[in-house]
């Protein structure tokens, strides 16, 4: 009788993140849930802001005095106009100004309170409620409220320096002085907002890597430096990108800082307030349309550079 010779061939080794070939009928039906799923996310975001985009696109491409007149195509004449537009450029490095002040300091006003109360500072809670309500408050009240501290003569700002021996600042009037004015309101009004991001990415990162750092002799500042940035690094890099694109479409305190008029010497005109006394002061709508659609590609292309840049330094766990 002979001996059969079986010999058992070995089992290919498995490579990591490999995968049976999916069926093209489950990668429809994964794909249709995957769509129903986003759906009701992106539709407000098409409806509200993609369409719109689009129409204000189309609109710049016209000659159109908002008064009822028949728009007039004239192609890119206003993008012509535009780049010749002086007040455009003034009011585009007025607004490059204010996101330079405004959204470095917040980031960093919120990650430095977020960590000071997150190692559990007595009255934090009161503390976290007071730094976040301006957030939620009526922008209208509370740039109102800062426009009378400013003041020049009768502001509580420049009482509390007469009181420590130094003269009236014109905070709303000189043009050194404007964006920086509007800049304390800023970082004031949006700082809530990226403290209560910290606190919430400080919580998540496990109390056993403090307890093991804290063993190895490491102190608060080592774990500062060494955990906690590293790990809530995806949460500033959110921040600036959202921070950012806040700062560059700012209207609100611009347009009550300076009473719709850009201030003396158009020094704390932006380009939304630009924008808007184009299209609804001077009703030309086309040129106003042009103004706000090239707002939208500088803020496009500025985000679509941080993402580049930022995605290098974050480090995701």
């Amino acid at each position: 009788m002979t001996k059969l010779d079986v010999r058992v061939r070995p089992l290919p080794p498995r490579v990591p993140g490999d995968r049976r070939p999916v069926s093209r009928q489950r990668r429809r039906r994964e794909t249709a849930l995957g769509l129903g799923l986003v759906t009701p996310a992106l539709l407000p975001l098409l409806v509200f802001f993609v369409v719109p985009s689009l129409f204000v696109a189309v609109i710049s491409l016209y000659d159109w005095s908002l008064l009822g007149d028949t728009p007039t195509f004239v192609g890119v004449d206003n993008y012509r106009e535009l780049a010749a537009d002086e007040k455009f450029w003034q009011a585009l490095r007025q607004t490059f100004y204010f996101a330079l002040l405004t959204v470095p300091t917040t980031t960093v006003l919120g990650f430095v309170l977020g960590w000071a109360l997150y190692r559990r500072i007595r009255t934090g809670h009161i503390l976290e409620s007071v730094i976040f309500s301006p957030y939620v408050l009526p922008p209208i009240a509370t740039v109102l409220t800062w426009s009378w501290i400013f003041h020049g003569d009768y502001g509580v700002l420049n009482s509390l320096l007469g009181r420590l021996g130094i003269g009236p600042v014109d905070w709303l009037g000189d043009p050194h002085w404007i964006v920086p004015a509007m800049a304390v309101y800023a970082v004031w009004q949006g700082t809530g907002f990226s403290l209560v991001l910290y606190l919430s990415s400080f919580g998540r990162i496990p109390r056993e890597v403090y307890e093991a750092a804290a063993v190895d002799g490491a102190g608060s500042g080592r774990m500062l430096r060494s955990i906690a940035f590293p790990l809530v690094s995806p949460t500033t890099y959110l921040l600036v990108v959202f921070n950012t694109s806040v700062a560059l479409k700012v209207f609100v305190v611009s347009f009550m800082f300076t009473t719709g008029t850009g201030g003396t010497g158009l020094s704390g005109l932006t380009v939304n307030l630009y924008q808007y006394q184009q299209a609804f002061v001077n009703f030309d709508g086309g040129y106003g349309a042009a103004v706000a659609t090239a707002l939208t590609a500088v803020i496009m292309a500025v985000l679509a550079v941080g993402a580049a840049l930022g995605q290098r330094r974050v480090f995701y766990r």
